[in-house]
Formats: C-alpha cells, structure tokens, sequence
C-alpha cells in the first residue's frame, strides 16, 4: 500500500514540474534558456574543478588535466558569451525534421512498390517535415523561440500524461489494464538506448554483493504472453535492442533476417518472421550467438484477449509463405555440408532451435524497413489486437520505449504486466 503512494506521488511530481516547465517555456522562453545555459555552465565548471583536484590531490591519473581544464573553459565561454549556443537547439530541430521527412519519403517508395493502399499520407507528411524543417536550417538564431515553444507544449502534455498515472496508480480499481490509450512518452533520443543503460547497471549491480532485489512485487508464473526485449554489445544495433514475443508456447520473432536482401547499411531488406515452439533453446541461442541479455514480461490475458491474438496471428499467415534457410537449403539439395558450414543468423538459428522462416507476399510486413516495419511495429501489430499497444503518434518506438512502459506497468499493483525476468548467459535472474 505505502509503495503504491509513493508510486503515484512521483508520477505527480513528475507531471506538475513537467507542466510547470512547459509552462514557462512558452511564456518566458528566452528567460528559462538562459538560466538553463548559466546552470550548464555551472555544473561544468563544478565538473571540471573537481576533475582538476582529483588529478591534483590523488593518485589517479586516468583523467587527463586536459579534460579538466576543457570543461572549466566551456564553462566560461558560456557564462561570457550566452547565446553563443542559440543557434544550436534550432539546428538540431531542423536536423530531426529532416530525418523524419527522410523516413517517411522512403516509406513511401516502400509502400508504392509493395502497392500498399493508403500510401498517400507518408508522402504528404515527408513534404510537411521537410517543409518546416528549412527556417529552422537555414535561420536557426530568429527560431530559437519557436523551438521552445514546441518544447513547452511537449512537456505540457508529458505533465498531463504523468498526473493521469498517478491517478490510475492512486485508483485501487485500476486492475489488468494495459489498455490504448493516449499516451505522452518520453523522446525517443532518450528511450533508444535505455536496455544497453540497463544492462550496464544490471552488470554493475550484480558485482556489488550482497545482492538486494531491484523490485519489491513478486514475480507470477500465470502469464499467457512474454514480451521480450533484447540488448548486447557486441554489434552495430545490439545497445538498440530488438522486441519478440513468446505465445501459445511459440516464439515470434521479425526482422531483416535474409542476409542477402539487405541493403541501405541493413535497413531495408526483405521482412522475414520465424517462429520456434522451443523457448528455452531460443534463449539459449541469443545468448551463444548474440552475446544478448532478454528482458522479459510477462502479461496476463483474458480469453477473449488471448482468442483475439490467435485471430490476427492467422491473418498474418494468410499473407506468408515459407522462407528456407541457406543451411536447410542446402541439405535439401543434398550438398556436402558439415555443422561449421553456413554460420549467417538463420542458419545457426535452425540448426539449434528448428525454427520455421516464412516471407511475406505483400501487405505491411513484406519488406522490413527498421525505422518503420521494424521488430517492434510487428510486436505492437499483434499486442495491437488485445488492446495492448504504444505505438507513439508519429509512428517512431524504439524497444526502449516498449521496455521503459512495460517496466512501469509492472511496477504498478494490479496491472496486467506480473513478471519482469532478466534472462543471462549464467541463469535467469529474478527481480
């Protein structure tokens, strides 16, 4: 009862200076700016004299006076010359408008090409983007206000969408909902790195003995579906992350797992879903073959949830055909090949779990895009049919984002999130 207080007070807090700041922001942009740049400029110098001591006075020296003495004079230049960095937020802005402006076009294409109906949207919204993208590049200094003024009402919203949690928290009818609804969640710059920080701290924990739980909710074996959120860092995208599902004793998985269809630096390719009705042996390939630590949560459905997932799980596979591995491939044409042979993803993947490969012949997932028909828009497609999904607005989640609100859902009493375990190489580890 007193953690459910203290839950909801922080959703509280968290929303009332989230709604004060935005406030601010839009009624005294310049105002907030500078007090924000005079306390950057503080905290740095408060960094870089301590970093200087700590040179000075220990017998440390991995940091170099160098650095120290870098942060105290940034610190000055920004107390001297204060709207030195003016130009900068709107520059930046103009840069994620351009991105985004980018991703649509390219969708676009994607959903020419596939003939995909209602298409006309993404090209409409990558004209918008790039559109208002151009003050903010070419006159970055006179739309320093504007910025802000997004910004405000960003936070204003943010405040909202937090009070609303506390409310739900402070509900004691609030039970089994993980429900859509309008959510405000956090940038995406914030939450795209969130399972590699995770992991950084979870690794840091489990060095600090005697161990103490991160959670105080015991974990429930009742559960019908399991989110999984992958990180490692041992590739380009493994701090990213990667978002499956375990249910009805299968494993579904989606991505541009076709090695030889991929392109554009592996973002595009041909959008493949597997499935491997052994969770166990799946684990245990992520964490041979990847080097990966599996976040898992587990979510309690009803009858009617559970009836409406197989639905859309069969509409999925009306549109699929089977996809054959290259290392299956070969053996069905009878080709001289050993175990070490064919080490790409799906192969190794077949030869320790016999998982199922199928290729779309059209629709949404037919080709994977990662910034659009990722891993997680596939997740999201199918959760979408019980109610349950956080899809942000402008289409953009990142497995953070699924993990950060799936975290607090499991934080909360009631809700329809029960278990949160941390699968490792050496076991599973139970919070």
């Amino acid at each position: 009862m007193y953690q459910r207080y203290v839950k909801g007070a922080s959703f509280l807090l968290v929303g009332i200076f989230s709604f004060i700041i935005g406030f601010i922001m839009i009624i005294k942009t310049m105002l907030l700016y500078d007090f924000f740049i005079q306390m950057v400029a503080t905290l740095l110098f408060i960094e870089g004299l301590a970093l200087l001591l700590k040179n000075l006075f220990t017998q440390n020296k991995k940091v170099g006076i160098s650095k120290a003495f870098f942060h105290i004079f940034i610190s000055f230049l920004l107390l001297i010359f204060p709207h030195v960095t003016t130009p900068v937020l709107p520059f930046l802005f103009g840069i994620y408008l351009i991105l985004n402006s980018i991703i649509y076009g390219v969708d676009y294409f994607i959903s020419r090409k596939n003939k995909l109906a209602g298409r006309i949207h993404l090209i409409l919204k990558s004209i918008f983007f790039l559109f208002f993208s151009v003050p903010f590049l070419f006159s970055p200094r006179s739309n320093i206000k504007h910025v802000l003024i997004l910004f405000g009402i960003y936070f204003i919203f943010f405040g909202i969408s937090s009070i609303i949690d506390c409310i739900e928290e402070w509900n004691f009818k609030y039970k089994n909902l993980l429900k859509r609804k309008i959510r405000v969640p956090l940038p995406i710059f914030l939450t795209t790195f969130i399972p590699y920080s995770i992991l950084r701290e979870m690794n840091e924990y489990l060095q600090e003995p005697p161990l103490k739980p991160l959670l105080q909710k015991q974990n429930s074996s009742d559960y019908d579906l399991e989110v999984f959120v992958h990180v490692s860092r041992h590739d380009f995208t493994g701090p990213v992350g990667h978002v499956d599902l375990w249910f009805d004793d299968m494993i579904i998985s989606y991505g541009g797992y076709d090695m030889k269809s991929r392109k554009c630096k592996d973002t595009i390719g041909d959008g493949v879903l597997f499935t491997c009705d052994n969770k166990e042996k799946y684990i245990d390939f992520c964490q041979k073959y990847n080097k990966k630590v599996l976040f898992g949560f587990g979510i309690r459905l009803t009858e009617q949830e559970k009836k409406s997932i197989k639905n859309q799980l069969e509409c999925l596979k009306k549109d699929m055909y089977e996809w054959i591995p290259y290392y299956k491939r070969a053996l069905i044409n009878h080709e001289d090949v050993s175990e070490e042979d064919y080490n790409d993803y799906v192969s190794t993947l077949y030869k320790m779990t016999n998982a199922t490969f199928y290729k779309f012949y059209g629709g949404k997932f037919k080709t994977f895009f990662v910034f659009r028909t990722s891993c997680v828009a596939l997740a999201d497609y199918i959760l979408g049919a019980a109610g349950i999904d956080i899809i942000k607005a402008n289409g953009f989640i990142s497995p953070g984002s699924y993990y950060d609100y799936l975290y607090r859902e499991f934080s909360r009493k009631n809700s329809m999130v029960v278990s949160y375990h941390v699968y490792t190489k050496e076991g599973d580890f139970y919070e």
